[in-house]
């Protein structure tokens, strides 16, 4: 919790320490950073229950992943957020669009820029949201570098999955997996982000792209660049299981 320190944030009257969580003063200063949803609120339920301020509380293994991912983004943060317009940008004003078929890869368009990918046989066996919204995270972490200082809308084609990007919290730990990375990058570009529904039909770009289909895709987009960004290969999945 050092950097805490650092970053000028003082203890509050009432703490709680030892193998547990500590209560700061952190409101005021992550309040100024972007999604303010990133928050970690499951430490606040958790801090909710204590009753007296000599109370013990363990840390959950989420809500330690919660604050690994805060501590991640404060290590280089100056503590200078600039204030973002309240104009919001959509999918379509960012030329932004992302898709993921569940047994064969997934895609995205930004612009003339494109990336697509493959799942392996671990990844098939995943749900569609958590599939859905690994190419999203993906985009913003390649070029999140151009979208910084934005207020932007993700769509996305599955219903659950806008509640999830929105919420910005899910019982499914693998989402969660990729919600802390997209919580992560955001934050660390300054980009405030919301999610909205999209009609299937109205993805075909980034559907051609999950299919492989880059014939197809190139034929409906003659000016995307003739090559595609690379991308990384992707993550193991992690080990624990939901609660």
């Amino acid at each position: 919790m050092q950097q805490y320190y650092n970053c000028g944030v003082t203890k509050g009257k009432n703490y709680i320490e030892g193998t547990s969580i500590y209560h700061w003063y952190t409101q005021l200063c992550l309040c100024s950073c972007h999604p303010r949803k990133g928050i970690p609120q499951k430490t606040y339920r958790l801090n909710n229950r204590v009753k007296k301020s000599f109370h013990r509380i363990r840390m959950t293994k989420s809500v330690q992943q919660d604050l690994n991912t805060w501590q991640n983004f404060l290590r280089n943060f100056n503590g200078k957020s600039l204030i973002l317009s309240d104009r919001w940008l959509t999918s379509d004003q960012l030329h932004l669009f992302t898709d993921a078929s569940g047994t064969l890869g997934y895609g995205a368009l930004f612009g003339a820029q494109w990336f697509l990918g493959k799942w392996d046989t671990k990844w098939q066996k995943q749900n569609i949201a958590f599939l859905e919204l690994y190419p999203i995270v993906l985009a913003v972490e390649i070029w999140g570098h151009q979208i910084k200082n934005q207020c932007i809308y993700f769509h996305t084609d599955n219903i659950a999955l806008v509640s999830v990007i929105n919420k910005q919290t899910s019982k499914d730990a693998l989402i969660m997996f990729l919600i802390r990375r997209l919580v992560l990058h955001c934050l660390r570009n300054n980009v405030n982000f919301k999610a909205k529904h999209i009609y299937g039909s109205k993805n075909v770009l980034a559907d051609a792209l999950s299919r492989q289909q880059v014939q197809k895709f190139h034929r409906l987009a003659p000016w995307a660049d003739t090559v595609p960004k690379s991308v990384p290969n992707l993550p193991d999945l992690p080990s624990y299981r939901n609660p």
